[in-house]
């Protein structure tokens, strides 16, 4: 389930009303680890059906994390144990090629 907006996170549920989706985590302060379980986060926005997420590193994907699940503002993703570490990395959350939006820059470390 995802976390409900406003709880802790700073974030203004009204001001995401009729908007295209917008990831919350990661974020810059964000660090994974290879092989371990994070939550992705993001704001569903006035999108319906299905979304894909992907991982990019240095703007180029490198891993499709979901192909087409629900745009329910979560999901869970398990970080490859042989993923690249770098400081490069963002989450792209779309429902096609012309909307969604790509999280802050974050890391991703060796485990």
């Amino acid at each position: 389930m995802a976390p409900s907006l406003g709880m802790g996170m700073g974030i203004d549920k009204q001001a995401y009303i009729n908007r295209d989706i917008n990831v919350i985590t990661p974020n810059e302060n964000t660090v994974w680890t290879q092989d371990q379980t994070y939550t992705i986060v993001w704001v569903p926005g006035a999108e319906t059906g299905n979304i894909t997420i992907k991982l990019y590193k240095a703007g180029s994907a490198v891993v499709t994390i979901a192909n087409s699940t629900a745009n329910d503002g979560s999901y869970n993703y398990q970080v490859a144990a042989d993923q690249t570490v770098g400081t490069d990395y963002q989450v792209r959350v779309y429902k096609d090629s012309d909307n969604g939006d790509y999280s802050s820059f974050f890391e991703v470390e060796a485990s």
